[in-house]
C-alpha cells in the first residue's frame, strides 16, 4: 500500500488551515484520475488507487487518515537529441526564408522538435503519496524533495478547491527554522532536551555561503565536525536517534528522511502477519497502514517538541 514496503521513509508535514469534508474529496479524486500520456504530451497526471488492485477505493481512508497516491508520466526527450534537431531545424529553415529568425519563431521551432522526439520517448512513470490527517488536519507529503512536495500540494489544492480551502506552501518560502538547534547539538550534543529521548548519530549535512560538506560515519565530537563548526557552517540535516530503535534524517527546514522504523515496528508487524484470523487483504493492508502511520505520529510529536533557536556563530 505504501510505496515502501518499510512504510513511511522520509515525510514533509504541512498544516491544512481549514476542514476538509472527506467525501467530497474522494468524489474529486475521481473526476482527476489518472490517464495515460498521448503520444503528442509531455506528461500527464491523475490520482490512482495504491494497489493497483479492486480492494481499496481511490482514497482508501483508515480512521482520520486517507491515503493518497498521484501518479506522473512525463516525457523527457534527449537533450543532446533534442537541441542537435533544433539547431538543425533554425538552419533549415533561415536558409530557406534568407532569413534570421526571430526569438519566438526559434522557440516554437524547439516546440514542434520536442512533439516530434515524443512518439520516441515513453514516458518516465512516478509515484507520490501523501496522507491527509482529518483529525490533525495534517497534510503528510510522503516525500523530501522540495520539487515533488510541491507537485504533490498543487494537485492537492485542486482536490480540495471545490470545497474553497487551500494549503499555502512554496518550497522557496520554506525557511531553515531549525538550524540553530541542530548546529548547537553537532557542537555540544548535551544541548538536547533529555525528554525527547534523542541522541546524534553519524552522518552530518552542512553549509556555508560558499561551501558545503557531507560527513558520513563520523562520531559526535569528531574533530572534523568541530571544524566546520568553527569555520561557521550550519547543519542543514543530521542524523538522529529516538530511542533505540528509530533511527532518521532531520533538515533545518524540520523535513524527514531515511526514516526507519523496522525494530519500532517489528513486533506490531510480526503480530499481524502471524495472526491466523487475518485472512482478508484489506484487513492486513489496514493493520499495517495504521501500525506505521501510527509510529509516524509518535515521532512527529517528539519533532514538533524540537525548539526553534536563533542560527549564528558558535
Amino acid at each position: 500500500m505504501f510505496k515502501s514496503s518499510s512504510g513511511i521513509k522520509k515525510a514533509t508535514v504541512i498544516p491544512v488551515p481549514n476542514p476538509v469534508d472527506t467525501r467530497k474529496l474522494l468524489e474529486a479524486a475521481e473526476k482527476l484520475k489518472f490517464r495515460d500520456c498521448k503520444a503528442t504530451e509531455e506528461e500527464s497526471w491523475g490520482f490512482i488507487k495504491p494497489d493497483y488492485t479492486d480492494n481499496w477505493p481511490l482514497i482508501p481512508s483508515f480512521q482520520h487518515a486517507h491515503l493518497i497516491t498521484l501518479r506522473r508520466d512525463r516525457r523527457v526527450p534527449n537533450k543532446t537529441k533534442l537541441s542537435r534537431e533544433w539547431h538543425e531545424a533554425i538552419r533549415e529553415k533561415e536558409k530557406a526564408e534568407e532569413r534570421k529568425l526571430t526569438k519566438e519563431e526559434r522557440l516554437d521551432l524547439r516546440e514542434k522538435c520536442k512533439l516530434k522526439l515524443f512518439a520516441n520517448t515513453p514516458p518516465k512513470e512516478s509515484e507520490y503519496q501523501a496522507i491527509y490527517d482529518s483529525e490533525r488536519r495534517l497534510l503528510v507529503v510522503l516525500e523530501s524533495a522540495s520539487s515533488s512536495v510541491q507537485f504533490v500540494v498543487e494537485k492537492f489544492n485542486r482536490l480540495i478547491d471545490p470545497q474553497g480551502v487551500s494549503v499555502a506552501w512554496e518550497a522557496s518560502q520554506q525557511q531553515p527554522i531549525l538550524e540553530g538547534t541542530l548546529t548547537s547539538w553537532a557542537y555540544r550534543p548535551e544541548n538536547i532536551p533529555e525528554p525527547l529521548n534523542l541522541t546524534l548519530g553519524t552522518d552530518y549535512r552542512l553549509s556555508s555561503d560558499d561551501s558545503k560538506a557531507v560527513l558520513a560515519n563520523h562520531q559526535p565530537g569528531a574533530e572534523e565536525i568541530n571544524i566546520h563548526l568553527m569555520n561557521r557552517k550550519q547543519v542543514e540535516q543530521l542524523q538522529l536517534f529516538w530511542g533505540e530503535s528509530v533511527s532518521f534524517a532531520l533538515s533545518a527546514k524540520k523535513v524527514l528522511s531515511q526514516i526507519d522504523f523496522k525494530s519500532y515496528c517489528s513486533d506490531n508487524i510480526k503480530e499481524i502477519r502471524e495472526n491466523k484470523e487475518v485472512d482478508d487483504i484489506r484487513v492486513y493492508e489496514e493493520g499495517m497502514f495504521l501500525v506505521y502511520y501510527g509510529a509516524f505520529l509518535e515521532l512527529w510529536d517528539i519533532v514538533t517538541q524540537i525548539p526553534e533557536m536563533p542560527s549564528g556563530g558558535l
